[in-house]
C-alpha cells in the first residue's frame, strides 16, 4: 500500500503596518508653570508612545493659548 501524504501550503500572514501617531498639547498661558506642564505633557505621551511596539511617533507638537507666533513644532524635524 502506497503513503499519499498531501502537502497543504499555509500562506504567511501579512506584516502588521505600524500604526502613525502624533501628539498635540497645549496650555493656555506663558506662565512657567504651564511651561513646565507642557513640557511634562509631551515627555509623558512621548515616552507611553515608545513603550508601544506597535506605534509610531510621526509628529509632536505643543503650543500656548496666549502665544503669537502660534503652534511649535516639537518633532526636531524643522530644526536647523
Amino acid at each position: 500500500m502506497a503513503d499519499n501524504k498531501t502537502i497543504h501550503f499555509i500562506p504567511p500572514l501579512p506584516p502588521k503596518r505600524e500604526k502613525r501617531v502624533g501628539i498635540y498639547c497645549r496650555v493656555s498661558t506663558n506662565s512657567a508653570d504651564q511651561l513646565k506642564s507642557l513640557t511634562a505633557q509631551v515627555s509623558a505621551l512621548t515616552r507611553l508612545i515608545a513603550d508601544r511596539g506597535t506605534v509610531l511617533l510621526s509628529h509632536r507638537q505643543g503650543d500656548r493659548q496666549g502665544d503669537r507666533q502660534g503652534d511649535r513644532d516639537l518633532s526636531g524635524q524643522n530644526e536647523t
